[in-house]
């Protein structure tokens, strides 16, 4: 008995590891490219948009396109972005990672989504 009570425990957490998705994280992962098209296509207003909560308070569409000034100066001109990833997800809330090339440094940008935003994009972080 023990031992299929470890196993099922060691595959659960197999399952809820870094490349599972929930619902919340499908719905994360189908925003992700949404706002990263529109951020680098300087639709900073439509990137924007696709905020909620904390990120959309603390990310106007005036910082936004100031974001991506200084990070065309600091990291050379804008080359391409990558697939969105799912870097952790809990259920509760949803890390998603994109890597942004630029001419001297590959950025990744990172949108959380979390129950508390319904599911929208609460959190915003270029790493």
């Amino acid at each position: 008995m023990r031992t299929s009570t470890l196993l099922a425990l060691s595959l659960a957490c197999i399952a809820s590891g870094p490349g599972h998705a929930s619902a919340l994280g499908d719905q994360c992962l189908a925003l992700a490219p949404k706002f990263t098209e529109a951020f680098v296509s300087g639709d900073y207003a439509g990137a924007h948009r696709e905020l909620d909560g904390f990120a959309r308070a603390m990310a106007s569409p005036e910082s936004l396109k100031s974001d991506w000034a200084d990070m065309n100066r600091e990291f050379g001109a804008y080359v391409s972005h990558g697939k969105p990833v799912v870097f952790q997800d809990d259920g509760r809330d949803a890390f998603i990672r994109t890597p942004m090339t630029f001419a001297r440094r590959t950025v990744t940008v990172q949108v959380v989504c979390s129950r508390d935003t319904h599911g929208r994009i609460g959190s915003l972080a270029f790493l």
